[in-house]
């Protein structure tokens, strides 16, 4: 894989578990991100490169806690590649929570 180009300097690494804040079984499984700090502003110039982007914009739903519902948004996906047990894992992990996770697995472009 040598002509692999890495979007950041160092990688960001993701992690479930168990959600040790949810008090009600709404939210059971909790999804962390390491940023290295070496990777920080990158990261954050690709965040704000993909909101300056409208060709990467996509119509999704995300709750609203001031009308307790659900509402549409436009926003995007941060995409990130996975070996394929990773993203097994990660999908059967999400999978089990009561929410419904939309998520693909790719390479940070």
């Amino acid at each position: 894989m040598s002509d692999f180009k890495a979007a950041l300097p160092q990688v960001i690494k993701w992690s479930t578990g168990e959600n040790k804040y949810d008090q009600t079984g709404k939210s059971p499984i909790s999804i962390s991100l390491f940023v290295p700090v070496e990777s920080a502003f990158a990261f954050a110039q690709y965040v704000l490169n993909m909101a300056d982007d409208e060709t990467r914009h996509k119509t999704g739903k995300i709750w609203d806690y001031s009308s307790n519902c659900e509402i549409e948004v436009q926003g995007f996906y941060i995409n990130g590649k996975s070996c394929a047990l990773c993203a097994l894992t990660l999908l059967a992990t999400w999978h089990s929570c009561t929410h419904k996770w939309k998520r693909r697995i790719n390479t940070l472009s």
